[in-house]
């Protein structure tokens, strides 16, 4: 957890889901580094599922 998670939860109303604890969630459980979200602008996991949300790049639509 980074200091700006701790914001967020505090900022969220009541009943709305963590998404970013969801997606670290599946990352983990998918045997991943649970890194969404942490601020790592130089990302090279290309793979990654949630990569383009993560970094706040527009999927490509075709």
């Amino acid at each position: 957890m980074t200091p700006g998670d701790n914001n967020e939860q505090k900022n969220r109303p009541a009943g709305q889901v963590d998404i970013i604890a969801m997606v670290r969630s599946l990352q983990r459980t998918a045997g991943k580094t649970d890194c969404f979200r942490k601020g790592n602008v130089d990302c090279d996991n290309i793979d990654c599922d949630w990569r383009t949300y993560c970094l706040g790049t527009p999927p490509k639509q075709e």
